[in-house]
C-alpha cells in the first residue's frame, strides 16, 4: 500500500496516466487486485537490468537519456521536412517520433534504414504512414544513436530527402 500523503498528492495530479495511476493501483490493492495484468515480464527485465543502472547512476542514465534526445532532434532538424512529432516540452527522453516530409511513407523509410542494418520502429496507427520511430534509451549509447542517425541520413536521403 502506498503512504495517504502519496495517494493523496497523486489524486491531484494533472494526468495520472494509464498503467501506473497510482490512485487507482491502491483502490485495487485494498480488494487485494490489481486494475490490469501486471507486466511481469517488466518486473523480470528490471531485476536484471538494475545492477547497471546502479553502476552507472540514475542521474548518469538520465542525462545520457536527454543527450540521445537532443542529438536526434538535432538531426530531424538537420533535414527537409522530417521534424520531432511531439510538441517541445512534451518530448521523451526515451523515443523520438520522426515525422517524415510529404511524399516518404513511414514503412519504406523503416525498409530503407533496416537496409542499411539499422533497426527503427514504424509508427503506430494512423501515424503508421507518416512517421517512424527511434529509440534512445537502456543502454543505447550516444555514439550508437549517432551511427543510427547517420543510417537515416542515408536511408532518408535516398528517397529524395535533402539537408536543410
Amino acid at each position: 500500500m502506498a503512504s495517504e500523503a502519496f495517494v493523496l498528492q497523486a489524486q491531484t495530479a494533472h494526468s495520472r496516466g494509464r498503467y501506473f495511476d497510482i490512485v487507482e493501483l491502491e483502490e485495487f490493492a485494498h480488494k487485494n487486485n490489481t486494475p490490469a495484468t501486471p507486466a511481469v515480464s517488466l518486473m523480470y527485465a528490471l531485476d536484471a537490468q538494475l545492477p547497471t543502472i546502479v553502476a552507472e547512476g540514475i542521474e548518469a542514465r538520465w542525462a545520457r537519456h536527454e543527450r540521445m534526445r537532443e542529438l536526434t532532434e538535432r538531426w530531424a532538424a538537420s533535414l527537409a521536412g522530417t521534424s520531432i512529432f511531439a510538441a517541445a516540452g512534451a518530448r521523451s527522453p526515451t523515443v523520438s517520433v520522426i515525422k517524415l516530409p510529404d511524399g516518404v511513407r513511414g514503412p519504406d523509410a523503416v525498409k530503407a534504414i533496416a537496409e542499411r542494418g539499422i533497426t527503427v520502429a514504424g509508427g503506430y496507427g494512423k501515424l503508421a504512414e507518416t512517421t517512424f520511430r527511434i529509440g534512445h534509451m537502456g543502454d543505447h549509447t550516444v555514439d550508437g544513436v549517432q551511427r543510427c542517425l547517420d543510417g537515416c541520413t542515408g536511408a532518408l536521403t535516398s528517397l529524395g530527402v535533402a539537408a536543410r
